[in-house]
């Protein structure tokens, strides 16, 4: 006579969400209106979340970022990607170093490639030598390839440099490692050489390499405090390199692929508009934790560019902004704007 076997009862592992909100830092919104930049947690990208009590009393053996949510407010010509130096020349004579600064703003390739050119004309309008009959052009997309391509009428020249960092003739304190405007239209050290046209009614073109305008192309959001049991620590190509709780893709904002060629007026790429990443990672990143620990009530935050640098959001988009009081007597104040938006975080929580 057989026994039927009573099987054995299997327990699913019990797990818990831990949320966290970049806009919790501040104890009310009566606190979040009073900060002022430089001030204690201003920036969402470096703060300390406090609590009067431990965030998770423990006995759960891992952790893992499960979904993001992350407002993108930082312009792509910002502070550090606004300037770039411009030689011309005119008759034989060569006009150098004229410095170019464009608004901090969000620019998709094809508005940015107008608006510098424009401002290039005006250098050039600007020269000593007076010829209003010189025209400089320059256009994204040309022939559906993604780069950014310029000329001037014949018997003239240009010639583009990016900023001696750091430098305090042009007001540029950031270090060498920084991309500059330079580098975001893609330019190169060919792109240094002065370029003259010689045919008569010939536009010469220059060309820089394939670049979708982009300062910032993914971000790390870390916590010491949530990776401290990592006993595998993260590593990376970069110089310098932090144990994270993920790393944010700036593709990652946009479902299926960009549908506009390089040359269409609107090709926007993600980083030169204002978008939001939402990613719900497939397989999360697993943090060891040991079960005996809780989750303590002081959290340090902190996001890094690809650049392995804290973002600022005062040296990325801090800017004064003129606004009309009068428009009939043409007068305006100047408001601060700070390219910084609260981000979003959940973090899954289970036992063995």
């Amino acid at each position: 006579m057989s026994i039927r076997d009573a099987g054995t009862t299997i327990r699913q592992p019990s797990t818990a969400l831990l949320t966290i909100d970049s806009e919790d830092r501040f104890a009310d919104w009566r606190a979040k209106r009073a900060a002022t930049p430089n001030s204690f947690n201003f920036s969402p990208y470096d703060f300390t979340l406090i609590r009067n009590a431990t965030l998770v009393n423990g006995y759960m053996t891992r952790l893992a970022i499960s979904e993001v949510v992350f407002p993108w407010t930082i312009p792509n010509v910002n502070q550090k990607t606004s300037k770039i130096l411009v030689d011309i020349l005119i008759d034989g004579v060569n006009y150098v170093n004229n410095l170019i600064e464009l608004p901090l703003q969000f620019m998709s390739p094809h508005v940015l490639a107008v608006t510098l050119a424009l401002a290039v004309q005006v250098v050039i309008n600007a020269a000593p030598i007076s010829r209003p009959d010189i025209t400089f052009g320059m256009a994204y997309g040309s022939g559906e390839l993604p780069r950014f391509d310029y000329y001037i009428d014949p018997n003239c020249g240009i010639a583009f440099h990016p900023i001696p960092a750091p430098s305090s003739v042009y007001n540029y304190p950031f270090s060498n490692t920084t991309k500059q405007l330079f580098d975001l239209l893609g330019f190169t050290d060919q792109n240094q050489a002065m370029v003259v046209a010689v045919a008569p009614g010939v536009q010469y073109p220059r060309f820089g390499q394939a670049t979708f305008a982009q300062a910032i192309r993914y971000i790390d959001i870390v916590c010491p405090q949530l990776t401290a049991n990592q006993g595998l620590p993260d590593s990376t190509s970069q110089a310098v390199g932090h144990t994270s709780l993920c790393r944010l893709y700036l593709g990652d904002s946009v479902p299926g692929t960009q549908t506009l060629s390089a040359g269409d007026v609107d090709f926007a790429p993600t980083g030169t508009q204002p978008f939001t990443i939402y990613r719900q990672f497939t397989f999360p990143k697993q943090i060891a934790w040991n079960a005996i620990q809780p989750v303590q009530s002081s959290l340090q935050f902190q996001v890094f560019d690809d650049n392995g640098e804290l973002i600022n959001p005062i040296e990325l988009g801090y800017t004064i902004i003129p606004s009309p009081i009068d428009p009939e007597e043409n007068t305006t104040k100047t408001e601060p704007f700070v390219a910084y938006a609260d981000w979003s975080m959940t973090l899954l929580l289970s036992e063995n």
